[in-house]
């Protein structure tokens, strides 16, 4: 293989590792899927709910002030993820996932007169009407490591009782700014990441599977991954990258925390646009 192909394939690896964090990583064994939504029973409590968070829903938002901007015709509800789209799975693929879900939800709001807001794992949308999401790396950061989605919800809700779109955007909810690790913090993760180079952290619930590191090893790419649990709302982030790769100096170094992704590479143009990529390009796959 020529230099310039092997470039180009460490780069696809590059991007795949990204990617694999970013949203396979996360995605639940075939035996902790997340339950299917039941339409039926969700439509039945939206008659008489505002606000209905079906079993196995992740999302999180600030209903007091949800509740408080929500118009009386508004109702929202709050799915789980939809799992992988696959046969054997909840759908087998995203046109059966539509007709199965979005085509009633449609009919049912058209048929009761409601504007509806429909939350599918993080992926915050309106019947009939806009998506909404993160719309830079701040707001990004501040959903996927916390899942919560606040921000989307408070707009959607605001927009569907009848303020312009841009009245709706004009809220101000900044994510807490990421904190440097402590010294003894960033001991115990180096000493983690020396035993095994890939570290799942106590409360990680879908933990990193260790193939990460091994896809990069043939590829001649050293990784380390460490994976923290979701953070709390409100919950500064510990800004472990930077300081870890001093820790492994020439190698590449991921943190996931919740959702969320740091990237530190000895080329970090290269790693972090990898990382924006991998977001940019799966956002959905890995929000639904």
């Amino acid at each position: 293989m020529s230099v310039v192909g092997q470039r180009f394939r460490r780069w696809g690896v590059l991007v795949a590792i990204a990617f694999g964090a970013v949203a396979v990583s996360v995605v639940p064994a075939r035996a902790d899927e997340p339950p299917k939504l039941d339409l039926d029973k969700a439509t039945a409590a939206l008659t008489d709910q505002q606000i209905y968070r079906a079993p196995g829903a992740v999302a999180r938002f600030d209903e007091e002030k949800v509740r408080a901007a929500m118009s009386p015709d508004t109702r929202i509800l709050v799915a789980p993820y939809t799992g992988r789209f696959e046969k054997g799975g909840n759908y087998a693929d995203g046109d059966q996932y539509y007709e199965d879900v979005y085509v009633p939800l449609t009919k049912w709001a058209q048929d009761n007169h409601r504007k509806l807001i429909y939350v599918t794992g993080i992926f915050v949308a309106m019947v009939d009407g806009p998506a909404y999401g993160p719309a830079d790396l701040p707001s990004l950061r501040r959903v996927t490591s916390t899942l919560d989605v606040t921000s989307s919800v408070l707009i959607l809700t605001r927009y569907a009782s009848g303020m312009s779109q841009e009245k709706a955007e004009d809220i101000d909810l900044p994510p807490p700014d990421p904190v440097k690790p402590s010294g003894r913090q960033l001991d115990d993760v180096t000493a983690a990441l020396k035993a095994n180079r890939v570290y799942n952290a106590p409360g990680r619930e879908d933990p990193i599977d260790p193939v990460v590191a091994q896809l990069a090893d043939k590829v001649g790419l050293r990784v380390r991954v460490a994976a923290f649990p979701i953070l709390d709302r409100g919950e500064p982030a510990v800004d472990y990258a930077p300081a870890l790769a001093k820790r492994f100096p020439g190698e590449i170094v991921l943190v996931a925390q919740g959702r969320w992704l740091d990237i530190a590479a000895p080329d970090q143009a290269k790693a972090r646009s990898a990382r924006d990529y991998a977001f940019g390009r799966f956002e959905q796959g890995s929000f639904k």
